[in-house]
């Protein structure tokens, strides 16, 4: 988990895969979809790139998942807003 590497490793030591026999774990995406949805595209696209490295199998564009979860962040927001209606 993402979340336990931090905790024991700090964040200045990027993520790495502990079992190489496991898939990646759910929480790195999660992450990255999290900052690309909170607006922080550099952060994310970072992230992307990295995960592409700790799995081969995955397949995307960095900039464009990024993107496309920025994109999903600002549908919430306006619905939010909407639904607040403060548009």
């Amino acid at each position: 988990m993402l979340s336990e590497w931090r905790q024991f490793l700090g964040r200045g030591l990027p993520y790495e895969r502990t079992c190489p026999q496991l898939p990646l774990h759910p929480s790195v995406l999660e992450e990255a979809q999290r900052l690309a949805r909170s607006g922080e595209l550099e952060a994310a696209v970072s992230l992307f790139r990295h995960v592409l490295t700790l799995d081969a199998r995955l397949s995307f564009q960095p900039e464009a998942e990024a993107s496309k979860w920025a994109a999903q962040g600002l549908l919430d927001k306006g619905a939010t807003l909407a639904y607040q209606r403060q548009v």
